[in-house]
């Protein structure tokens, strides 16, 4: 992360970068709540980048999983 974030140094406008999170698809993102916090406080320290917040691809059926998971 640290590399991309010294691509995007304009401090005026930050890029927003969300923070995918594997709530039951076992597809990609992180795998727990600390970890979606962790990586959400290194993208809000990194300069040029903003925390844009939280995305996942809830499982079928499975809404109230993924709403207690976020």
């Amino acid at each position: 992360l640290s590399g991309l974030a010294a691509t995007f140094t304009d401090t005026g406008h930050p890029l927003p970068v969300l923070v995918e999170c594997d709530t039951g698809m076992g597809r990609c993102g992180v795998q727990s709540p600390a970890e979606a916090v962790a990586l959400a406080k290194v993208i809000d320290q990194a300069r040029g980048l903003t925390f844009g917040g939280l995305m996942t691809y809830p499982a079928a059926g499975r809404a109230a999983e993924a709403e207690a998971w976020l």
